[in-house]
C-alpha cells in the first residue's frame, strides 16, 4: 500500500498473511541508523561510525490489529492480497466528480505529483518482493522485540506517543477476555 494518512485514528486488522508496515508520527524519529560496531566500542565511536539511515517499520502477521493514531502517515506490505466487493469495475470511488475546475487551474507537473490520473490506487504490486534493512537491535522472535530504546530519547512525547504499543495479536487463545463456546472469543484492546 502506498503511504497515506487519515485525520482520525483507525484500526487495521490483518485477516490473512504477514508483512511489514511503516508509521511516521509527527515529532517522532522516522529513521534508525545502521552501523557496524562491536560491544567494546565507546559511545562516541559508535556515533561516528553510523553509515546509513533507514525508515523504521514493524512486522505484522495474521490476527494482528494495529492502532494508527490520527494524522500519522503509514504504509504496509503484505504477502497476501484479498479484494472484496465488485471486481468488475466499481466506479463509485472515482475521484473525477467535482475536480474538473481544480484540474484546469493546476499545472501538468502538479497534476502528475498529485496523481489524479494515476490508475494504481493505494495498492501496488511489488514485482519481486520487498527487501528492507531491519533494525539491528530487534530480536528475530515475533512479539519479543526490545521495545525500550526503540525510538530513543526520554522526553514526554517519545515516552507516551513514540514508544506506545500499537500492535496486538488477537488470534492468541490466551489473549481472550471472554469465551463463549457457541459465540467465539472476545478480546479487549485497552487491557493492560
Amino acid at each position: 500500500m502506498l503511504p497515506l494518512y487519515h485525520n482520525a485514528p483507525i484500526l487495521v486488522y490483518a485477516v490473512q498473511g504477514r508483512g511489514i508496515y511503516g508509521l511516521m508520527i509527527s515529532g517522532c524519529p522516522e529513521t534508525f541508523e545502521s552501523s557496524q560496531q562491536t560491544e567494546q566500542q565507546s559511545q562516541e565511536e559508535r556515533r561516528q561510525r553510523f553509515r546509513d539511515r533507514h525508515q523504521k517499520f514493524e512486522e505484522f502477521r495474521e490476527g494482528d490489529i494495529v492502532a494508527i493514531p490520527e494524522g500519522a502517515a503509514h504504509w504496509a506490505y503484505n504477502d497476501v492480497l484479498l479484494l472484496a466487493g465488485n471486481l468488475e469495475g466499481d466506479k463509485s470511488n472515482s475521484k473525477e466528480a467535482g475536480g474538473a475546475s481544480l484540474n484546469l487551474a493546476m499545472s501538468s507537473e502538479a497534476r502528475r505529483l498529485q496523481g489524479l490520473h494515476d490508475k494504481r490506487g493505494h495498492i501496488v504490486i511489488v514485482e519481486h518482493g520487498l527487501h528492507v534493512i531491519r533494525p539491528p537491535f530487534r530480536r528475530r522472535e515475533y512479539g519479543r522485540e526490545e521495545e525500550k530504546g526503540y525510538y530513543g530519547g526520554d522526553n514526554g512525547l517519545e515516552e507516551t506517543v513514540c514508544n506506545a504499543k500499537i500492535r496486538e495479536n488477537l488470534d492468541k487463545p490466551s489473549r481472550t477476555d471472554v469465551y463463549i463456546p457457541r459465540a467465539g472469543r472476545f478480546s479487549s484492546l485497552h487491557r493492560q
